[in-house]
């Protein structure tokens, strides 16, 4: 049996069974999340260098994050909710969450520095839910 690639204006065959549009939502989730393994994956210098203010903030951030939550994928608004009960990532949240619109801050301040290294920890995005972008923090 040999693979040939499958053509947009042929039908595809679901499984039984199967809700067209969850399959739909499934395979979008997949390739976002396939486009963030592929952007973490890119070589540092093709990123853009932390600014001098970004450096500890991410350095604090990811070891609270992963003191915290290890290797989870978590939205920055669960993120958020788990400094309310755990001391050193509120900390390292401080700075980000202040005053209105902080949630976004923070998400801007996560995509600023997805991808890069500190401390043998990594800030990756891993896709898209109904909450937003979805992170992890992992040991490299």
């Amino acid at each position: 049996m040999s693979a040939r690639p499958i053509l947009l204006r042929e039908p595809i065959d679901l499984p039984a069974g199967r809700d067209t549009d969850a399959l739909l939502h499934e395979l979008i989730g997949e390739i976002r999340s396939l486009r963030g393994l592929i952007e973490a994956s890119l070589p540092t210098s093709r990123r853009t260098p932390l600014s001098a203010a970004d450096a500890p903030r991410l350095q604090s951030l990811l070891l609270a994050v992963n003191g915290a939550c290890g290797d989870a994928i978590w939205p920055a608004n669960e993120l958020a909710a788990l400094a309310l009960l755990n001391a050193d990532l509120a900390r390292a949240l401080e700075p980000h969450l202040p005053g209105s619109g902080g949630l976004r801050r923070l998400g801007r301040f996560l995509a600023r520095c997805a991808g890069h290294e500190v401390e043998g920890l990594c800030l990756l995005r891993i896709g898209e839910d109904r909450c937003g972008a979805l992170w992890q923090v992992k040991r490299v």
